[in-house]
């Protein structure tokens, strides 16, 4: 064999993004485990701190596994452009099955996020949510869900997807005998069904059911908040009832506050929680309030340089 060309290295560069980033999918196990946590936050009205991380990352995964395939696609768009007149040759073809491959893994791992947050508005809450540390933005998930079910974005999709159905035979056999036997396999494995304008127009309708749904419960929160802000304590001193049995003890025994009174120093922050509180309808996060330790009239003459620093 020769040297490789340019045009070679760009399959190959191409295909090696792709078989990273489906290897990086979550597993039908994480899938099942992302389900559970969702029932159970439902029930519970919250996302516990572990079920938040887990889901984050995963949806945090799949963003950086979108961007990466979404630039590979871009990058080989002038080698496969030619299906739209109906003549490819083997090497145009084969960019257009790796290409095609992405936007499958791309669409149906979105489908999934959105069929999870689609009977759970709990999920979707959380998905919108800001989190620096996952580099999330707020609403990106409305943004996700807008983007998959655009006609105006998803048409090119749906174009491929006519394509692939009218020469899947000949994309999976250029893709085998050439060395892409591995994207072949993965076509093949998403068991792909005929492409459906249907299917797209319901998930159309659920967006924007969803968004109507949305933002009525945003005004409801904000308003709620506007409430909290002018009634101040008297809102936080609301409970939720049935979450916490009345006289229950609390999850911080005076045990854990003498171990603690030793280690406290003015200017220690908590951030804590209260299960029943009114106000974790509408405040973000698994831990909506923090406290200031500000010392007491005993603070040693040390921890009062401290606190003045």
């Amino acid at each position: 064999m020769g040297r490789p060309s340019k045009q070679d290295m760009s399959l190959d560069d191409a295909a090696r993004i792709l078989r990273a980033s489906y290897a990086a999918l979550p597993s039908p196990a994480d899938m099942d485990a992302l389900i559970k946590d969702s029932q159970n936050a439902e029930a519970r009205r919250y996302y516990d701190p572990l079920e938040d991380e887990r889901l984050r990352e995963v949806y945090a995964s799949y963003l950086g596994m979108r961007v990466a395939i979404w630039q590979m696609i871009h990058a080989l768009r002038p080698q496969y452009l030619s299906y739209q007149k109906g003549a490819m040759n083997g090497r145009e073809i084969q960019a257009f099955g790796i290409a095609f491959c992405g936007a499958e893994i791309i669409v149906r791992t979105g489908e999934y996020l959105i069929d999870l947050a689609r009977e759970r508005d709990i999920v979707w809450q959380k998905l919108d949510e800001a989190e620096k540390r996952y580099g999330l933005a707020r609403k990106s998930f409305t943004r996700l869900y807008r983007q998959l079910t655009s006609a105006f974005r998803m048409h090119a999709f749906y174009q491929a997807r006519d394509y692939f159905d009218a020469h899947q035979d000949d994309i999976l056999a250029a893709l085998t005998e050439n060395g892409l036997g591995e994207i072949a396999e993965i076509l093949t494995t998403l068991n792909l069904p005929t492409a459906s304008r249907g299917d797209h127009l319901r998930r159309y309708r659920r967006f924007l059911n969803f968004s109507l749904r949305r933002r009525g419960m945003s005004t409801g929160r904000k308003t709620m908040f506007a409430l909290f802000e002018a009634t101040g304590s008297d809102i936080a001193e609301l409970k939720i009832p049935w979450i916490k049995r009345t006289g229950a003890p609390k999850r911080v025994t005076p045990a854990v506050v003498d171990a603690l009174k030793a280690k406290l120093q003015p200017g220690d922050v908590f951030i804590t929680r209260h299960d029943d509180a009114m106000s974790n309808l509408f405040l973000p996060g698994f831990w909506p309030h923090g406290a200031l330790f500000i010392g007491t009239a005993r603070s040693t003459p040390k921890a009062r340089d401290r606190r003045c620093v």
